[in-house]
């Protein structure tokens, strides 16, 4: 046992001392910096330099983001093909090149509305490759052990990027101007670029099906038959139906028509669940926790629920910068521990396409969740009602999960 403790504590170093996660750490931030920047600069171009109108810019933005629901599978399934790290390195080196043909269109006075388009749709659909190889390399470079603590960190920059990066893309394009944006967010990549190259991943042994196709049935396959997996895509398909919709179109809603603030408000209370979120990260880091993980994740979920009821009926601000301050905790949280959970119960070389279809899946519903709310609002059903009886809904369904899924409520 000592010598095992020992070859163990060789084989997977403390994760600050961890050189290969740390590299995949620093390039996982560097590529949520170049995505927050790259959209800021995308609304920013389209609205000041050419002048067009929020419909033209709302395609812009849909061409960038979607292709993370439709090619996150397919990224899925390369992952279990190829070196993960590789994957990630041509992620980032070609959206290199994109970013670099975008600078000379612009300097070049050429980069019209409908490059930026088919651009953009190049640029998502390459970052739709880059997470399911990072969340699947994870467990290939930590031990088993610090799975969870090294979600955290990963929250934790992803948090760091979604906050400060468009932060910082707003002091350079105020700076440096539209042509300095891209140069930065080209440096950005080249340098996450570099760090990736520098890791080698371990060698995983795969088993590759005759065709792509045949790989994508197995992985999903291989959920449907897993009680944990199939029991924990199925909540967290309802959850982001009934709790992502009414909360994130909520929010700005309660500033402006509850509150009668202004943008002042909204991002107070926008900044207030981000927060939240990096709070939550750091704390999961910090305690570390691998028992009884499924059930906690249940037992927030229902807080959630609690609190979206809450916030339904609070119409002071500073209560409601509480809940969103709770609620990014309970968020960040949960998404530690259900990725944690999918590694450790996942086979290596299915990793990546079982996180790839839950991602799918579950991300696939929040547009639908969205549109649900959208049409209840223009019903003129108040946003109040929506957010308790959505909260109420999602109690209910986290109190039959409690009482009757085994796999969850047992899974450590």
């Amino acid at each position: 046992m000592d010598l095992y403790n020992q070859l163990t504590k060789e084989t997977f170093p403390s994760l600050l001392k961890n050189k290969k996660f740390i590299l995949l750490l620093s390039s996982s931030l560097l590529s949520g910096f170049s995505v927050s920047i790259y959209l800021l600069f995308e609304q920013l171009y389209v609205l000041q330099q050419l002048r067009l109108n929020a419909s033209l810019l709302g395609i812009a933005m849909i061409a960038t983001t979607t292709p993370r629901v439709l090619f996150m599978a397919v990224g899925g399934v390369i992952a279990d093909r190829f070196s993960r790290s590789v994957i990630m390195f041509l992620s980032l080196s070609f959206r290199c090149l994109l970013v670099f043909a975008m600078l000379l269109l612009l300097l070049n006075g050429q980069l019209q509305i409908w490059y930026l388009i088919a651009i953009a749709f190049c640029f998502g659909s390459l970052d739709a490759f880059f997470w399911p190889a990072r969340d699947s390399l994870v467990p290939l470079l930590v031990n088993k052990n610090q799975i969870t603590r090294a979600n955290s960190f990963m929250q934790t920059v992803s948090q760091l990027s979604l906050l400060a990066g468009p932060i910082v893309g707003g002091v350079i394009l105020t700076r440096l101007g539209f042509n300095g944006a891209l140069t930065c967010i080209l440096l950005i990549l080249l340098l996450g670029s570099c760090l990736l190259y520098l890791i080698k991943a371990p060698a995983k042994q795969v088993t590759r099906s005759s065709t792509f196709l045949k790989d994508l049935h197995e992985g999903f396959v291989y959920v449907i038959q897993s009680p944990l997996l199939f029991s924990m895509t199925s909540l967290f398909v309802t959850v982001n139906f009934f709790f992502l919709g009414p909360l994130m179109i909520g929010i700005p809603i309660i500033a402006s028509h509850v509150l009668k603030g202004t943008a002042f408000e909204f991002s107070v209370l926008q900044s207030a669940l981000g927060a939240g979120m990096l709070l939550g990260a750091l704390v999961t880091s910090y305690m570390n926790l691998r028992k009884k993980r499924g059930l906690i994740t249940l037992c927030l979920l229902l807080l959630e629920g609690a609190l979206l009821v809450l916030m339904s009926q609070l119409t002071i601000f500073f209560y409601l910068i509480l809940v969103l301050v709770i609620l990014g905790m309970c968020i960040s949280t949960i998404n530690i521990y259900s990725f944690s959970l999918i590694q450790e119960n996942t086979e290596q070389s299915k990793l990546g396409r079982v996180i790839s279809l839950s991602t799918t899946v579950s991300i696939g519903l929040i547009p639908i969740g969205y549109g649900a709310v959208s049409g209840a609002l223009s019903l003129h059903i108040p946003i109040d009602q929506i957010q308790l009886v959505s909260g109420t809904i999602l109690m209910a369904i986290c109190m039959f999960m409690i009482l009757k899924s085994k796999a969850i409520r047992s899974a450590n």
